[in-house]
């Protein structure tokens, strides 16, 4: 897959580093339940902050769709 040791874990899920060498781009990367997620890297630490946010609101958008 990419790098072995995550750089962040995050409710349980392992958050890693992902270089694309042909857009010379750097993503935060992770897989929940079968689906890749990813955030482009500025700064690690704003990366990291908005990787959060994102699997806080995936996690609520599944509950929300458990009660429903």
């Amino acid at each position: 897959m990419m790098n072995l040791t995550p750089v962040s874990t995050y409710h349980s899920i392992p958050i890693y580093l992902k270089t694309l060498k042909k857009e010379k781009e750097t993503w935060l990367h992770w897989v929940y339940e079968g689906i890749q997620y990813g955030v482009r890297v500025s700064t690690l630490g704003e990366s990291l902050y908005k990787a959060q946010q994102m699997i806080d609101a995936m996690l609520e958008l599944e509950a929300m769709g458990e009660i429903a």
